[in-house]
């Protein structure tokens, strides 16, 4: 539709019409085709706009939306289709929009807001000025905008003193927002008149986005988008082959497809090491490393033709960097290993020596490489509790997810052209038991009869879970004397 041969009062006429129905301006002003679900969601705002037409502000409900969701099926586009259309079509309208890390509002909600501003209609598409947090009506830039605030436990006001006649609420990745900022924001998501959009994908069993399907269900209105439903032939941004990837990968009964699939909460999973939503609040935490933390490197060396050699970085209780390597040789690994080695201040390199890994330690240490054997069969140095020393360092990861002492760079988690958050979903697919009062890790073996062939062997989770053998083999005077015995007097000995 050509709305520039539209005469004033026509558009005016026009704006009035859009004001109350999201859906005619996804389609005629942004030219946006929703999804199914997606028409759901706005069919249900365009009757919530029409009960409030003409009621005074005090008088007018307020609309509180969950929508959970799997993967890959639009809710973001959504979310940025619902500010253009609330910013555009109301007077000093405010939008706030929250997140857990504030990557998920500028590199995933502001930029589907600009591509679909960018597109829009005239005269929709003028008025604003984009920043990277806030987006501004030029001719009123304090009392007609759209802010993006990031959701810390330690700083719960993300969503406090907000009680605007036209205000917009948006709850980005909300199964993350810690409790407390729907505690401190409870009088904004009750403000008269208001739009409270909560969506995300359903990682957590606990908190007020688990509360919203379940316990407080009357006090939401409900959406599902999953992902296995919709068609990729009608709609181009959807990959088609998502589904049975993740499927063939996890088997349709894992929690990672239920979650990023199917758009369910994960079942009660007591076999399940790292929770699934531990990781992925890992990713993008804000963690600052110090200049005095040690930096180590990881190392997970491939013995298979499909598996991957892994070398990933941690700096404290950071993993800044991961260098994934296929198809090498021992010499070739060596080398590419030193070579990124080189490049950062480390400490120690913990290779993973069953197999080819020692012959690849050997290497590295001609190198000039401080690097140590870490056989994973051995005993553990607290052989009560744990079968073997790969068990004791599963378990030291695990404490440290649970601590919330983990940071995981985004790029790390997904490495650039990947779909999928390989690291996160190998990681949240651990599993154990306990044989004998003594827990045991699943082996990487029984991982790949369990999962299948593709994407059987966790291997950038084990080049992480390597890292923390650093304090381990600290207090072990042997291995590190053996493995400074082959390399220049230059290294202290106070590892």
């Amino acid at each position: 539709m050509n709305l520039g041969g539209l005469t004033e009062t026509q558009l005016l006429e026009m704006a009035r019409t859009l004001r109350e129905d999201p859906g005619k301006y996804c389609r005629e002003v942004l030219h946006f085709h929703p999804t199914y679900q997606q028409d759901a969601v706005l069919a249900h705002i365009r009757s919530w706009c029409l009960a409030n037409r003409g009621k005074p502000f005090h008088e007018q409900r307020p609309l509180r939306i969950a929508i959970r969701s799997g993967h890959g099926t639009g809710k973001s586009r959504l979310e940025a289709a619902l500010i253009h259309w609330w910013q555009t079509t109301r007077v000093n309208a405010l939008t706030v929009a929250t997140a857990p890390k504030a990557s998920q509002l500028q590199d995933v909600v502001w930029r589907e807001f600009t591509k679909m501003h960018e597109k829009a209609e005239a005269p929709f598409n003028s008025h604003f000025e984009i920043l990277n947090d806030e987006i501004r009506h030029v001719d009123a830039p304090r009392t007609h905008r759209a802010i993006a605030r990031t959701a810390r436990k330690e700083n719960p006001e993300a969503l406090q003193g907000f009680h605007d006649p036209n205000l917009f609420i948006v709850c980005e990745e909300a199964s993350g927002i810690p409790e407390e900022i729907f505690e401190v924001g409870e009088g904004a998501l009750s403000t008269p008149g208001s739009l409270v959009l909560m969506a995300g994908n359903p990682t957590r069993v606990q908190g007020t986005f688990y509360r919203a399907f379940h316990e407080d269900h009357n006090l939401w209105d409900c959406f599902h988008f999953d992902r296995s439903k919709l068609d990729p032939t009608k709609h181009s941004f959807l990959d088609p082959g998502y589904p049975d990837r993740m499927a063939q990968k996890y088997g349709r009964e894992s929690n990672v497809y239920r979650v990023r699939v199917l758009g369910e909460f994960p079942t009660a999973d007591p076999d399940t090491l790292i929770p699934l939503w531990q990781v992925e609040d890992a990713v993008g935490r804000d963690i600052v490393p110090t200049e005095e933390d040690p930096r180590v490197f990881g190392l997970d060396v491939a013995r298979f033709g499909d598996d991957e050699t892994v070398l990933m970085w941690r700096w404290g209780d950071s993993f800044p960097k991961i260098k994934v390597m296929r198809e090498l040789d021992t010499t070739q690994v060596a080398y590419r290993t030193n070579a990124e080695a080189k490049k950062i201040k480390t400490t120690a390199l913990f290779v993973d020596s069953i197999g080819v890994g020692g012959g690849v330690a050997d290497q590295l240490r001609d190198l000039g490489l401080m690097a140590v054997d870490v056989n994973v069969s051995e005993r553990p140095s607290n052989d009560a509790m744990f079968d073997r020393l790969r068990d004791e360092l599963w378990w030291r990861v695990k404490e440290a997810f649970e601590a919330g002492k983990v940071s995981i760079a985004e790029d790390v988690a997904k490495l650039p052209g990947e779909s999928e958050s390989v690291l996160v979903d190998q990681l949240s697919t651990i599993k154990y038991e306990y044989r004998q009062s003594k827990l045991k890790i699943e082996s990487k073996s029984d991982r790949k009869r369990r999962l299948g062939s593709r994407g059987g062997s966790p291997d950038r989770a084990d080049a992480l879970m390597m890292t923390y053998a650093r304090p381990l083999f600290g207090m072990r005077p042997g291995a590190m004397q053996r493995a400074r015995a082959a390399l220049r007097p230059q290294w202290s000995a106070d590892f």
